[in-house]
């Protein structure tokens, strides 16, 4: 028996040629820049776990999660829906180090996974599960059934002259939001995938593949 599993590679060729799942290294630091919600005269209540601080983290961490697509636009418009639909946690926030209006900050990041994954655990746990040992391997996650965290994860923020806009930079290679844009990658094709995954496409699948080696088989054998 040929057992064919299409996980989320497979989709994409298939679809509008997707990138492949593995890890690309950015060698850019991603700086975003956020409106403060607070007044000049609170600025020397600059720290890493206020709350505008926490919130201009998570909205960098979003940010810099898309860099990583390089897919359509609509397909982009699908990615940053999920992504606004998922919560993402920041607990454990520390401030190690204060230089001026920049801070050296350490956190627990986290997010929630959605219950709409659960369909593609379900229906077609082999792909899940190689998302999971993604997350765990690549990028170094930490999972429990319920949700993806990161612990000790390093960033700087920096308060602008202006009092109230905040500046984020992350690490050329920061494993939340890398886990982010791939956890919104199966989310936001979990239809597509559950199809190519279907036993009824499977079974085309191998026919279509059987066919085309037959008629190579053909072209490549010598007549004499």
């Amino acid at each position: 028996m040929v057992l064919i599993v299409m996980g989320l590679d497979v989709v994409r060729t298939i679809n509008m040629n997707w990138k492949s799942l593995g890890v690309v290294v950015c060698g850019l630091f991603v700086n975003n820049v956020h409106a403060g919600f607070f007044d000049s005269n609170k600025a020397s209540d600059f720290k890493c776990g206020r709350e505008d601080v926490v919130l201009a983290l998570t909205s960098a961490i979003r940010d810099n999660a898309l860099t990583h697509a390089y897919d359509s636009v609509g397909e982009i418009a699908n990615l940053k829906g999920v992504m606004a639909s998922t919560k993402i946690n920041a607990s454990e926030v520390t401030t190690t180090k204060t230089v001026d209006n920049e801070l050296t900050c350490a956190a627990t990041v986290s997010f929630d996974v959605l219950p709409s994954l659960q369909v593609v655990a379900d229906s077609v746990p082999v792909v899940y599960d190689d998302f999971i040992k993604t997350l765990k391997n690549d990028y170094r996650a930490i999972y429990d059934g319920n949700s993806v965290m990161w612990k000790d994860v390093t960033y700087t923020v920096r308060l602008a002259d202006n009092n109230k806009d905040i500046s984020v930079k992350l690490s050329n290679v920061f494993y939340p939001a890398y886990g982010l844009e791939k956890y919104a990658e199966i989310d936001a094709n979990k239809v597509e995938i559950i199809k190519a995954n279907d036993p009824a496409t499977l079974v085309s699948a191998k026919v279509a593949y059987e066919q085309e080696d037959a008629k190579l088989n053909q072209v490549m054998t010598p007549t004499y």
